[in-house]
């Protein structure tokens, strides 16, 4: 799975695609499905919880929703969380990238993140459902605090909060608010281990301070470009990644535009700033295919893609990875 959300997500960092209303929809679902097939290949929906295991419960526009069943999974660093109520016909689902414990907003719309988290709900089977996905929004449509995450007992509780959505008729969209949201003890399949790599490491500044990433990504990329992705990512959003071809052998190189056979150099300050590198080196110092380990050194000016007089200085960058 893991292998599928990085493509998804780092498409969008090599070639700065927005997302449209479909296909940030078909992300969402896609990120939804994916992790329900994992909790159950053979009928790839979700799997009640034991509804003794834990509580779920949140207010859906005033009313209360309380989860006959819950169950969530933590696979390679994304935390699904599904409820059920009614036959487990009614559904609220919530799926997000997460390092640790902490807060993670949901439902941005950032092309250059490495991961849009999102909310969904839907009401009865064979509805339409709402997602916290708003098309070309920049801001956050709610958020998930996790709180605790026992390892022992494989449990986590937190709260949360998001604004959700649903077109029913071209250009009339429903809004739902999703307030007092909370999880407590649900029981998480899958195993806390994956989430990073302790082997992978990654330094780098921008404009002189150090950019502190919550959670570092490294993947070959072959059906599309042939390349290695570095990704160090921050929970609200901003990035630094290097992109090199997968036969890059140990040297000096310059940053090139993407889509060519040159390394790409691109940090994300927010939602609508992307900087893409216009001058800078970077050093390969380790590349083993056998092993599938990258190590090297960099810097570059990035600049604004529609504004070259506004840049940002990458320096100090370090990274020590090994990709899937």
């Amino acid at each position: 799975m893991k292998r599928l959300l990085s493509v998804l997500t780092i498409f969008s960092l090599i070639l700065f695609t927005s997302c449209e209303d479909e296909a940030l929809d078909l992300e969402l679902q896609q990120l939804v499905n994916e992790t329900n097939a994992a909790q159950n290949p053979t009928t790839g929906n979700p799997t009640p919880g034991n509804p003794t295991t834990g509580a779920f419960q949140v207010d859906i526009d005033g009313q209360t929703f309380v989860a006959e069943t819950a169950t969530a999974s933590y696979i390679d660093g994304v935390v699904n969380i599904t409820a059920f109520r009614n036959n487990n016909t009614e559904i609220v689902t919530i799926t997000f990238l997460a390092s640790s414990t902490g807060t993670y907003q949901l439902g941005i719309s950032n092309p250059g993140a490495f991961f849009v988290n999102g909310a969904a709900y839907v009401m009865e089977a064979g509805a339409n459902g709402f997602v916290s996905s708003l098309p070309g929004n920049m801001e956050s449509q709610g958020e998930i605090n996790l709180m605790t995450i026992d390892e022992t007992n494989q449990t986590i509780s937190g709260t949360f909060n998001f604004t959700a959505y649903r077109e029913e008729t071209a250009g009339n969209l429903e809004i739902l608010e999703f307030t007092n949201g909370s999880f407590s003890n649900i029981t998480y399949s899958g195993d806390l281990s994956d989430i990073s790599d302790p082997d992978s490491t990654f330094f780098a500044k921008v404009e002189g301070a150090e950019f502190v990433e919550d959670a570092i990504n490294a993947i070959e990329i072959l059906s599309f470009s042939n390349t290695v992705a570095i990704v160090a990512v921050k929970n609200n959003g901003q990035s630094i990644s290097v992109t090199v071809p997968n036969d890059i052998v140990p040297g000096d190189y310059t940053f090139g535009f993407p889509s060519g056979t040159d390394p790409v150099g691109l940090f994300n300050e927010s939602d609508t700033e992307s900087f893409l590198a216009d001058t800078g080196t970077l050093t390969i110092t380790v590349h083993d295919t056998a092993t599938n380990r990258i190590e090297g050194t960099f810097n570059f000016t990035g600049t604004l893609l529609l504004d070259p007089s506004n840049a940002r200085e990458i320096t100090e960058g370090d990274f020590k990875v090994t990709y899937q």
